[in-house]
């Protein structure tokens, strides 16, 4: 349990909000709570965004080994797959 002193200005401007909108002043304190925290988490990193769109769309059109020559990494070495599809 909490307890939380306002300043009567601020009280007063959260008692209006809530009768507006028809809130407790407890619900809106802890709407905002949730939302001030959230904003504190860390963002996913660019791999779980995208784990899910990993080898859509990839598709090989050729098995002649000779297609695959051209596909090498900048240090000339042969392209290889990094990920694996869950």
């Amino acid at each position: 349990m909490l307890s939380v002193r306002l300043d009567e200005s601020i009280e007063q401007r959260l008692q209006e909000v809530c009768r507006r909108f028809g809130y407790t002043k407890s619900e809106a304190v802890k709407r905002s709570l949730e939302q001030w925290l959230a904003a504190f988490e860390p963002a996913p990193d660019a791999y779980e965004l995208g784990i899910d769109l990993f080898d859509q769309g990839a598709q090989i059109l050729t098995t002649d080994r000779r297609d695959f020559d051209i596909l090498r990494m900048p240090d000339g070495q042969p392209f290889e797959r990094i990920w694996v599809k869950p």
